[in-house]
């Protein structure tokens, strides 16, 4: 039977990135299940000008925005409070059209103002621990007042994250996630779901040779050196300044490709262009069609210092790509060897760019021998949309 199902988070597209792309993929299993699906995100990334700003249909279904920064000039520091109460007004006027609705949220202000308008089937897919990512992206250099204001900042999204977690049905995707979540909420085990996100086939597929040839043709890539791809936000989190770095100490001639945007996009290309590696690293906006990148890579880069799970490694493991990635250590907090694909992974066995560099060249020297296609189906029968979609909506109201 038909259920009626709300997606929430902060952004959507035209906005790129992994939590919009399990947004768009749980909104099309809505779909394939006849059920009534619609979204409500904020306004990021969309003009001010656009007629389309506060509603559109993407993708045939509904989104609904709500301003993120509605006040200017000197009630700026309000944006927050106000964009909040706007999107509390969308919501209670949603819940009592249909309060049997299940709320699916994927950002904590979001989970939280569902459960202050009435809702009372709210699923919090949780995308990380806020204080937990803040902390790797950190900068000692920083002026006094900056680093004040990420106090503030951590502190007000702890308060928020805190109390959605134990006013929610929580689902996490890795027991890193699980227990960064129990010990910021003090709630219990059982107060959470693990489960695992999906991947596309239809999208992510191992590509034949030819198909690869082509596609680096398209995409401007060289057509005779091993690429390794990286795929995620530029923030400091992410390690892609050690990545950068870690080019010194692979003794092959090979090639980087950085699909993203972010914070340190503008230091990544200092370094690139100080450092003499314009031709050697191609950096490129995020686009919705990311899957060309990974299905003509070699290997694909995860160098977080912080990752809960990684929907780009499940995407890297369904293209049949080899990994390279850090092991956990006390400068690494990742959920990579929870995934079960450790076949398919190359650890660096310490976090700076010498181990990443010989992990590097280690996975690149074994990239004739690997078994592409079988690394492949491996992942295509662990990660599902569909089953993750299920497992959020189960029990729900139907209508």
């Amino acid at each position: 039977m038909k259920k009626k199902v709300l997606l929430l988070s902060n952004a959507y597209w035209p906005s790129i990135g992994g939590i919009e792309n399990s947004l768009r993929h749980l909104a099309n299993e809505a779909k394939e299940s006849g059920d009534d699906v619609s979204i409500i995100v904020s306004d990021i990334g969309v003009k001010n000008n656009d007629p389309e700003r506060f509603e559109s249909v993407v993708d045939g279904v509904k989104v609904t925005r709500y301003p993120l920064a509605p006040l200017s000039g000197f009630l700026k520091p309000l944006n927050l409070i106000v964009s909040q109460w706007k999107l509390y007004k969308i919501l209670q006027q949603r819940y009592k059209v249909a309060p049997e609705t299940v709320v699916v949220a994927r950002y904590h202000f979001c989970a939280l103002m569902a459960v202050f308008a009435g809702f009372s089937d709210v699923r919090y897919l949780v995308p990380s621990i806020i204080s937990h990512q803040s902390e790797c992206e950190k900068d000692r250099e920083k002026p006094l007042l900056t680093k004040f204001k990420l106090f503030l900042f951590i502190s007000l999204h702890n308060v928020v994250q805190r109390s959605a977690l134990k006013r929610c049905q929580n689902f996490v995707f890795s027991n890193t996630m699980l227990k960064q979540s129990l010990a910021l909420a003090g709630n219990r085990p059982y107060d959470y779901r693990l489960t695992k996100p999906g991947v596309d086939p239809q999208r992510f597929n191992v590509a034949t040779e030819s198909e690869r040839s082509e596609l680096r043709k398209q995409l401007l890539l060289p057509r005779d050196k091993p690429i390794a791809l990286f795929v995620g936000r530029f923030v400091k989190a992410k390690g892609v300044d050690v990545l950068l770095k870690a080019m010194n100490y692979v003794n092959m001639d090979m090639h980087i490709v950085l699909v993203g945007d972010g914070d340190e996009k503008e230091a990544y290309l200092q370094y690139i262009d100080r450092h003499n590696l314009n031709d050697k690293v191609s950096v490129v906006e995020p686009t919705r069609e990311v899957e060309a990148y990974f299905r003509c890579a070699d290997i694909f880069v995860m160098s977080s210092r912080y990752e809960p799970l990684g929907q780009t490694l499940l995407e890297a493991f369904a293209s049949g790509l080899l990994i390279v990635a850090f092991d956990r250590c006390e400068y690494v907090d990742t959920a990579t060897s929870e995934l079960g694909m450790d076949r398919s992974v190359i650890y660096a066995q310490k976090f700076d760019a010498t181990a990443l560099g010989i992990a590097l060249e280690k996975a690149f020297a074994m990239v004739g021998e690997f078994n592409r296609l079988d690394s492949s189906e491996i992942a295509l029968k662990k990660f599902s949309w569909s089953n993750l979609y299920s497992e959020l909506t189960e029990n729900a109201h139907h209508i």
